[in-house]
């Protein structure tokens, strides 16, 4: 059936509707109306009409203000990827002075050696396993785990162990 503007707003007249008020054909799948009529009837709209009306609002919304936003996140993660580059510098320049030859030296690297041929991650695995290294690292883990926990970053909690400190 198709409507003239002037049938129309008699009949928009004589529902009730405002003068303004124009009428607009919308074509979908049927799928599609049955969730937004669902979606309405789950956030108490009085009808289709109102809820569709407030979805293209906030589209409109969005369209406007989130492209700005996403400029603002684009350049925030900028940002953040700038001090990642950063600290991943200062990390290289500090590895070689936190792990040096006190640590893991040729003797002990020796020891960990035999008949067969090992690959590093073996010989690393064996390394952790190693009661020599644990000892040589307890005391800087200590160490390093007292100073976190004396700046708020660590907690030690009897029978339990260490854990992240602070605010969680």
């Amino acid at each position: 059936m198709t409507d003239t503007s002037e049938s129309w707003r008699e009949q928009g007249e004589n529902m009730g509707l405002n003068e303004e008020t124009a009428r607009i054909e919308l074509y979908c799948n049927y799928r599609d109306k049955e969730t937004w009529q669902e979606e309405a009837d789950v956030e108490n709209y009085s009808s289709l009409n109102k809820y569709l009306r407030d979805m293209i609002n906030l589209g409109r919304v969005y369209r406007k203000e989130g492209t700005q936003g996403r400029q603002d996140a684009d350049d925030r993660v900028q940002e953040l990827e700038a001090q990642i580059e950063t600290l991943q510098r200062e990390l290289a320049n500090q590895e070689p002075e936190t792990i040096g030859p006190d640590v893991v030296d040729n003797a002990l690297i020796e020891t960990l050696l035999g008949e067969q041929y090992q690959t590093v991650e073996e010989i690393l695995e064996q390394l952790t396993a190693n009661e020599n290294l644990q000892a040589n690292l307890k005391k800087p883990v200590e160490d390093a785990l007292y100073d976190l926990a004396g700046d708020g970053r660590a907690e030690y909690q009897e029978g339990w162990g260490w854990r992240l400190g602070g605010e969680q």
